[in-house]
């Protein structure tokens, strides 16, 4: 049998020169998948197994309707099958035998490089919590029905309608990436499943709560992380940000901080106030290698500061305060100082203006002040 290995690809399949007899080549991925090529061209999946002396050559179907990414999959369902001494039922012979737990790996295999820890995270525990028995359905047999009724159970029967509208979203674009791809040949079902209304949550202190707040981050004992909590405050950066800021992004004579990926963007220059630069001096006497708030975790930094922030909660009598929602405060505030909306938005990184917008609706006590002045000059000139 002709024995050659290749990494299986359908540009490798394609460049396969078409043999006077039938040969055979083998993946370098998966072991004993192989594909038979004959002298018509015409290309066939098989595996080849051997266990306790009896060989197994099972075939899975043509290269023409079955993906590499499926015949693959394939090939390790038929071998554990074969392991735990089940018969094998060969399936379906085409791309529509997909299951939606097909689409839904191909999709993280692929973006996986380019998700940030905290997506691909969700997405795993989105997938996990509520798409399990819709998984196991082949793709060819999801309606937009199958979509709807999944977020009208979350949203209605399980009373989760973000959890519902993130499923949603996930789904969408695990079709879209496979139609783009040639995975899957039909309508995205989860086009016509219209989204539940997401008021945006808006949790800024109050004057008394920051300054039971900063009293109750100065008192903690551990300078690290008190300053990387102090630091998201002076910035507005986003937590997983700061706590892997590294000195080398640093500018300290310009007093600048080149973030190399936010979540909208890469390389943001982030101008560092006085009091930002102070804490950077701080931690330049305790750091222990590249990252200003380093720690002795995998990643060398910070990573979880839970402990620290509830205890800062606690202390300072503060509830429904969220690390992210100190992105709020600040630019709550920088509203009511009359800083542009353009500036605000500058300074979150927010992609669009739209982002910011949402901190221009302030609340009552943060208006009164100046509507109390505006009234006072109209008053005086009676």
């Amino acid at each position: 049998m002709h024995l050659d290995k290749i990494r299986f690809s359908k540009t490798a399949l394609d460049a396969i020169p078409i043999p006077s007899k039938g040969l055979y080549y083998f993946d370098t991925e998966v072991s004993g998948l192989a594909v038979r090529v004959l002298p018509s061209g015409f290309k066939t999946y098989y595996l080849y197994k051997r266990l306790k002396g009896k060989d197994y050559r099972i075939k899975i179907g043509s290269a023409d309707d079955i993906s590499v990414f499926k015949a693959r999959e394939l090939a390790k369902y038929y071998k554990e099958e074969i392991l735990a001494g089940n018969p094998v039922q060969t399936g379906a012979k085409d791309k529509n035998a997909l299951t939606l737990k097909d689409l839904y790996q191909y999709f993280l295999s692929e973006k996986r490089a380019y998700l940030a820890p905290r997506t691909y995270q969700d997405y795993l525990d989105l997938w996990r919590r509520y798409c399990q028995k819709i998984g196991h359905k082949p793709v060819s047999d999801i309606t937009t029905d199958d979509m709807r009724n999944l977020h009208y159970h979350l949203t209605v029967e399980k009373g989760i309608p973000y959890a519902a509208n993130r499923t949603i979203m996930m789904l969408k674009a695990v079709y879209n990436l496979c139609i783009r791809s040639g995975l899957y040949k039909q309508l995205n079902p989860c086009l016509a499943v219209k989204l539940n209304k997401e008021k945006p949550r808006i949790r800024a202190l109050g004057n008394d709560e920051m300054n039971r707040f900063l009293d109750a981050v100065r008192e903690f004992d551990d300078p690290t992380s008190r300053n990387a909590i102090m630091m998201m405050l002076y910035t507005a950066a986003r937590k997983s940000n700061v706590l892997s800021m590294a000195w080398k992004d640093l500018d300290l004579e310009k007093g600048v901080w080149v973030i190399p990926k936010t979540k909208t963007s890469d390389n943001e220059p982030i101008a560092l106030v006085p009091q930002a630069q102070e804490i950077l001096k701080e931690m330049w006497k305790i750091s222990t290698n590249q990252f200003v708030f380093s720690s002795y975790s995998r990643t060398g930094h910070l990573v979880d500061i839970r402990e620290a922030w509830n205890t800062i909660l606690r202390n300072a009598g503060i509830k429904n305060f969220r690390l992210h929602d100190i992105r709020h405060t600040l630019a709550t505030r920088l509203i009511a100082d009359g800083v542009p909306v353009f500036t605000v938005k500058k300074i979150l990184t927010h992609k669009s203006i739209a982002s910011t917008q949402v901190y221009v609706n302030l609340g009552v006590e943060d208006v009164r002040g100046d509507l109390t002045k505006t009234v006072n000059k109209i008053m005086e000139r009676k």
